[in-house]
């Protein structure tokens, strides 16, 4: 929470607010100096809030609740202003390059708030923040309460500035349309894909032991290839990503894990309250309350990894 003049102001809502409000003074001032026409500049810093705020609506409509991921609503914006560009007779590249760079400033702000907020924190470390009962009365996990965690948010908010710098320098170059936002999304997605090993917010979905993130910035890496072409750096890029991706779907999964810690917490969250008697994470560890009596050792299910918690 923020306060001013004796009122509250939601941190999150308020440096997404303030976020949007710089990203578009970015965007207006960067296509002025650039000789920009002002259609294009106008097409560009609406469509995006805009956008952004009808695909939280449709997640809300698809998933029952407000689901705000940065890959995911990124592709709708730049998608809806490459859309609204096209019909508006313009060609999408330049208009692109700006929508990215105010995407990338917003994201600053915005990772700030989830800062503030507690939420895409990264895993436990000897030092760095750590969130209290407040948090806790909003979904932090308790059990992660007063538990030193790294600042993955304010990494993420770094990693974010470093990929706007560098497409900024490519924009005053005067590259080619389009390559400016490649470059924020190459540079983005490098860093992301290293960052999500040590994020300890479990609730993005994983599929052959790689997170949602992970395989967004590997499609994205061919997608670059394709849609900007067979240069250097968008062919280099998605080698790497594909072999760290070949590397982390190879890496058999461990218990600490993130992912697999949340769960097992979440399960025995589950027991605690009673409301089941026995559980299996999907890593084979058994656990059962300790007033309900475990079914015979051979009713397990097969090929657990340990079974001491269900003797």
């Amino acid at each position: 929470m923020f306060f001013a003049s004796g009122q509250r102001f939601p941190a999150y809502r308020t440096l997404g607010a303030v976020g949007a409000a710089i990203a578009a003074a970015i965007v207006v001032a960067l296509g002025t100096l650039s000789g920009r026409p002002a259609a294009e500049i106008a097409i560009v810093t609406l469509t995006a809030p805009s956008s952004f705020l009808l695909a939280v609506k449709l997640s809300v409509v698809a998933f029952g609740h407000e689901r705000i991921v940065f890959y995911e609503k990124t592709l709708f914006v730049l998608g809806a202003t490459a859309l609204a560009l096209q019909l508006a007779g313009r060609a999408p590249g330049r208009g692109l390059d700006l929508s990215a760079l105010g995407i990338g400033v917003f994201l600053i702000f915005g990772r700030c708030g989830c800062y503030m907020v507690a939420c895409c924190y990264g895993c436990p470390a000897r030092r760095g923040v750590s969130y209290g009962e407040e948090h806790a009365r909003a979904g932090f996990p308790r059990w992660l309460l007063g538990r030193s965690l790294l600042p993955l948010q304010l990494i993420d908010a770094g990693l974010s500035a470093v990929a706007v710098t560098a497409a900024l320098i490519i924009w005053s170059a005067d590259s080619p349309p389009g390559h400016a936002a490649a470059v924020y999304l190459v540079v983005y997605g490098l860093g992301r894909f290293v960052e999500e090993r040590f994020r300890f917010d479990a609730a993005r979905p994983r599929w052959c032991g790689a997170s949602e993130a992970q395989w967004t910035a590997l499609l994205i890496a061919w997608g670059v290839v394709l849609l900007v072409g067979t240069h250097w750096w968008t062919i280099a890029n998605a080698a790497i990503l594909s072999a760290a991706f070949v590397i982390v779907v190879a890496t058999p999964r461990r218990l600490t894990d993130a992912w697999h810690v949340a769960e097992l917490a979440d399960k025995l969250r589950g027991l605690e309250a009673q409301a089941i008697k026995r559980v299996v994470t999907t890593l084979g560890i058994h656990a059962r309350h300790p007033r309900h009596r475990c079914p015979p050792r051979h009713s397990c299910r097969p090929g657990a990894r340990l079974h001491r918690l269900c003797p």
